[in-house]
């Protein structure tokens, strides 16, 4: 086999390698943006119940006075 021939292919697996390295990093990237996205949203849904919830609280003791 040609020496030519055998860089060339160890050349082809080092770039395949790089690749899937970088495919998984993006992979892991987007999952911790949709795992970060998911936590904000539901950080901001309880917070404005919470506030919902004040309020009704607040508006039930001054019609109860």
């Amino acid at each position: 086999m040609p020496l030519d021939l055998v860089r060339g292919e160890a050349a082809e697996r080092n770039r395949r390698a790089d690749e899937q390295a970088q495919e998984a990093a993006q992979q892991k990237w987007e999952s911790a943006v949709h795992k970060a996205h998911a936590a904000y949203t539901h950080a901001y849904r309880v917070k404005h119940l919470e506030e919902q919830s004040d309020a009704w609280h607040q508006a039930k003791r001054l019609a109860d006075t």
